[in-house]
């Protein structure tokens, strides 16, 4: 019996202080105001008011100095430097696509009006170089196709940033050949 007395007592006490602690630290969070009807003077008033006031209006002389500060509106990544990544490409294995569209030199044309072949001309470390094309065939840096291989011309079309282009590689009237 004198066991559980002891424990009711200790349980007690512990409640009792969590309960001044908490009171204590309500007290301490909580501003000191005065209230209207105590007997401190009228011209404590304002002044308190003044102050609480004070504490919540930020500093209207503040002002913004941005020497040395980075601009919040500018990207982090250097624009220049990524579009730059994008633009460098390896370089094709292919040796129809290492070089732009116009320098190719448009040699000649076999076939009839069902399959025709074209023959273009480059000149590669010095040497002319010479290279089959069919319909379909990639030519150029930016992966140019060849559409059409007519009788005189060789249509090419190639897609360039949001649109395409088509450039025509024609034949020159000395290489002609007339059937």
């Amino acid at each position: 019996m004198k066991k559980i007395k002891f424990i009711i007592f200790n349980i007690f006490v512990i409640i009792h202080t969590v309960f001044i602690f908490a009171y204590a630290v309500e007290t301490k969070n909580t501003p000191a105001s005065v209230p209207p009807s105590s007997a401190a003077p009228t011209s404590v008033q304002p002044q308190i008011q003044e102050q609480v006031q004070a504490e919540k209006m930020p500093d209207s002389n503040y002002k913004y100095y941005p020497l040395g500060k980075p601009d919040p509106f500018q990207p982090f990544m250097d624009v220049d430097i990524a579009t730059k990544k994008k633009e460098e490409k390896k370089v094709s294995t292919y040796p129809l696509e290492r070089d732009e569209i116009e320098k190719f030199k448009l040699s000649g044309i076999v076939g009839d009006h069902i399959q025709r072949l074209a023959i273009v001309e480059i000149i590669d470390e010095g040497k002319l170089k010479f290279y089959p094309l069919l319909k379909g065939t990639h030519i150029g840096l930016h992966r140019g196709k060849v559409l059409e291989i007519m009788a005189d011309r060789v249509i090419v079309e190639e897609p360039d940033k949001r649109k395409t282009r088509r450039i025509i590689l024609k034949l020159h009237k000395g290489n002609e050949v007339k059937p």
